[in-house]
């Protein structure tokens, strides 16, 4: 009966196997976001990815929220094989949630 405190099922997860959302975390918390509204964070509820770019360092990901409006998230992510892995796994049309699930 041990089963209720097991919330957080990520320990079942092999070590090997990083998603998505453990190298970007999670969209509330993206801090570097360029909005067509400045005052407020983006909501992410049902984000639809436009299209994502690698510039430099920088993993740039365009995003569609529910209410039409645009964000530009952008990642600064060094290693080249960890930030095209990424980008490769992010898939344009994909909800932003459903796409940090992706592994890579």
């Amino acid at each position: 009966m041990r089963s209720h405190l097991l919330r957080d099922e990520s320990w079942s997860r092999p070590f090997d196997e990083t998603t998505v959302r453990d190298v970007l975390g999670e969209p509330g918390e993206w801090t570097r976001c360029i909005s067509n509204d400045a005052n407020e964070l983006p909501d992410m509820r049902g984000a639809i990815i436009l299209d994502v770019f690698v510039v430099r360092q920088e993993l740039l990901i365009y995003i569609q929220g529910i209410a039409g409006s645009e964000t530009v998230a952008v990642f600064l992510i060094e290693d080249q094989g960890l930030r095209q892995r990424t980008a490769d796994a992010l898939q344009i049309g994909a909800e932003v949630n459903a796409a940090l699930q992706a592994l890579l």
